[in-house]
């Protein structure tokens, strides 16, 4: 019988695991099934590498959000590579789609607006994760942010003001 974390970490067609000590790449088709066994396979792995349940649910939003951004971008279906791994200065996300044409950009959607079904994902991530990234790759670009540790039991500056983290965090496409 296969338990739930080697079914987890198994690859199948359109999802495939590559799984190290830091953390987990996962080169899939993007799908709502996919996409939710990728941010319970962040959160288990981050938890593996000794990373808090915070942190590892700050990534498995992220992981969420810039999946979604993705799709939106290129469409359902379309083959990603998502990154998240444990480094010395904290978690790094990274996700990977073909379409270097259409970069992310922040739309003027403020948090508390109630009307707007979308706009809040660039937003959350700098408040997340400030001075993400945008890197153009000869097959598309790829989009990374690094959540840097905190102390377990405090809560981020930048929950609580949002907006002045990302007036202070300037987004900047890196050419490599």
């Amino acid at each position: 019988m296969v338990s739930a974390i080697d079914e987890l970490l198994q690859s199948k067609p359109g999802f495939y695991v590559q799984d190290g000590d830091a953390g987990v790449t996962v080169h899939l088709v993007a799908g709502q099934g996919n996409l939710a066994r990728m941010r319970r396979l962040a959160v288990f792995r981050l938890g593996k590498a000794g990373i808090g349940l915070d942190l590892a649910q700050d990534a498995e939003l992220l992981v969420s959000e810039l999946v979604g951004n993705a799709v939106r971008a290129c469409g359902d279906g379309v083959p990603l590579v998502v990154e998240v791994a444990m480094g010395s200065d904290g978690v790094q996300v990274r996700v990977h789609d073909p379409e270097s044409g259409e970069l992310p950009r922040r739309r003027g959607t403020g948090v508390g607006d109630r009307q707007a079904e979308g706009g809040r994902g660039l937003l959350l991530a700098s408040a997340l994760a400030p001075g993400w990234e945008v890197a153009l790759t000869p097959v598309g670009k790829q989009v990374r942010c690094l959540l840097p540790h905190r102390p377990p039991q405090s809560l981020p500056q930048t929950r609580s003001t949002p907006g002045r983290a990302n007036a202070n965090c300037p987004t900047r496409q890196v050419n490599r």
